[in-house]
């Protein structure tokens, strides 16, 4: 097995050492521990600003909790992305049409790989769906891709900051994206 090319990010490792050191909470995704920091509406808000995709954004009178964590190495971003699907649809359909497809993060990035270049500060911002184990990856796209690119050739990735809402109501809150989602879980 060829051993993973490194790139220097150990300015972003450091800061992003800081956040990591506060997380208390530690939860199972496949094989690996991911650490859990809890976080407020607020700081989902302020890193929602960039979410291009038909949201309502408001959380009144839904189950919505809000939380963040830190992936440091592939391992843990193979098991983070597992469920991870992006806002862009198979064969050119869209979110308004029945059978639109969305792609997985695997998928697009083995079909349409990216190079991994200086990631910005910012987060990822996720919606993840406990009911249908779905995670939408809804800001953070094309840096979503070129990760798992990095990842399928076997390069080391740098610390990445996630910031998610979760819970069994986000499908109201992101409804154009999880509206197939939810009909293909449904039809099971």
């Amino acid at each position: 097995m060829a051993r993973p090319q490194q790139k220097d990010y150990s300015s972003r490792r450091k800061q992003m050492d800081n956040v990591d050191s506060k997380c208390s909470k530690k939860s199972r995704i496949g094989n690996s521990a991911i650490r859990w920091l809890g976080a407020s509406e607020q700081q989902f808000m302020q890193s929602a600003s960039g979410i291009r995709v038909i949201w309502l954004s408001r959380f009144y009178h839904t189950d919505t909790e809000f939380r963040e964590l830190i992936i440091d190495s592939n391992e843990l971003w193979k098991s983070f992305v597992r469920n991870c699907l992006l806002p862009w649809y198979k064969n050119g359909l869209g979110w308004s049409d029945p059978s639109g497809m969305n792609y997985s993060v695997e998928e697009y990035a083995h079909e349409h790989p990216q190079e991994l270049g200086s990631l910005p500060d910012e987060p990822l911002v996720t919606v993840f769906h406990p009911v249908v184990n779905v995670r939408l990856i809804v800001d953070g796209c094309h840096r979503s891709v070129a990760i798992q690119s990095a990842v399928n050739k076997n390069q080391l990735i740098p610390k990445i900051r996630i910031i998610e809402c979760y819970g069994t109501q986000v499908h109201a809150i992101f409804p154009c994206d999880f509206c197939n989602i939810m009909a293909k879980a449904l039809s099971k």
